[in-house]
């Protein structure tokens, strides 16, 4: 644990918040789970639950992430949108730390259902990774820096697969090897990957690639697979849109792919015979030939020998 996290003080939350206890600890964030207090009372209202990240510089940062952060926090706390969990409040507790409240979830994480091997469908893969790309596109029409999203800050209510989201925070480097769209793409990516081969952790597919993880899947959705996650400067727009209607249609097109494979198959098994037919008839041929000229030689010599014969 660092000196940062040791001396830790949650000291300027505590008029408004009683911290209930610890719920995770990451190099650069730790979360707490807490309740806002009546401002009369000061007593624990039990149906205002919040979630206090507490977030220091990250690893790597060269451009002022807890600023930005700051600034997120304080459009998104004045924004709303049906798939992100509701933004209370941002506060600087340090110099360098920087808390940010938000509202209270008791529906699983995607890291949680892939923890405990639940199997994502195709069509249910799309339908949540469509709703996700949704409020990225609406991140970054508001200018949100920081729209991390990972499986464990995707949240599903059970039965109806609603999906609520929260950000998370990323180094800022000075200089940035994709725009905006195209590392929103690859996130969008990164999860359908986790999603369709039930490993969160990318380190854990030991160089794997998606077909080789999922060879059930359609080649097409496979090579748009590999083709966005390809570190490029230099990238054609990624159209998240067709990428996750591939995914839609993932059943569909593996079965049209099989079957133009069986019929390809089909096609080259007959031409392999008919071209072992073809080279048995030429052989058949050249043997009936040969014969032919044989037995033409044979009678010339004997006429030959006739003829020298009466000459004699």
């Amino acid at each position: 644990m660092s000196e940062t996290k040791l001396s830790l003080d949650l000291s300027a939350l505590s008029n408004d918040y009683e911290i209930v206890g610890e719920v995770s600890v990451l190099r650069d964030a730790r979360t707490f789970m807490a309740t806002r207090k009546n401002a009369g009372t000061k007593r624990r209202d039990d149906d205002t639950g919040v979630l206090i990240s507490v977030i220091t510089s990250p690893a790597g940062d060269e451009g002022n992430a807890l600023s930005h952060l700051a600034a997120d926090t304080k459009m998104l706390a004045g924004s709303t949108h049906r798939r992100l969990i509701p933004v209370i409040e941002g506060r600087w507790i340090g110099a360098d730390v920087f808390a940010v409240v938000t509202q209270r979830t008791t529906d699983p994480s995607l890291a949680q259902k892939l923890a405990t091997r639940e199997k994502f469908s195709t069509t249910r893969v799309a339908a949540i990774l469509r709703e996700v790309n949704g409020l990225l596109e609406w991140a970054r029409e508001h200018n949100v820096v920081h729209r991390n999203i990972t499986a464990d800050r995707i949240y599903l209510e059970p039965k109806t697969d609603r999906v609520r989201v929260s950000f998370g925070v990323a180094p800022i480097r000075r200089i940035q090897h994709a725009d905006a769209p195209t590392d929103d793409a690859r996130t969008i990516v990164k999860l359908a990957m986790a999603m369709l081969t039930g490993i969160e952790d990318p380190g854990s597919y030991k160089g794997q690639t998606l077909a080789e993880l999922r060879p059930d899947l359609p080649e097409r959705l496979r090579d748009a697979t590999a083709e966005l996650l390809e570190d490029k400067k230099a990238h054609t727009p990624a159209d998240v849109s067709a990428f996750l209607a591939l995914i839609g249609m993932a059943d569909p097109l593996y079965a049209g792919e099989t079957e133009a494979g069986r019929i390809r198959a089909e096609v080259l098994e007959e031409q392999r015979v008919e071209r072992e037919k073809l080279a048995a008839e030429r052989a058949e041929l050249e043997r009936t030939m040969a014969e032919e000229r044989a037995n033409f030689e044979r009678l010339m010599a004997e006429e030959r020998e006739k003829f020298e014969r009466l000459k004699a």
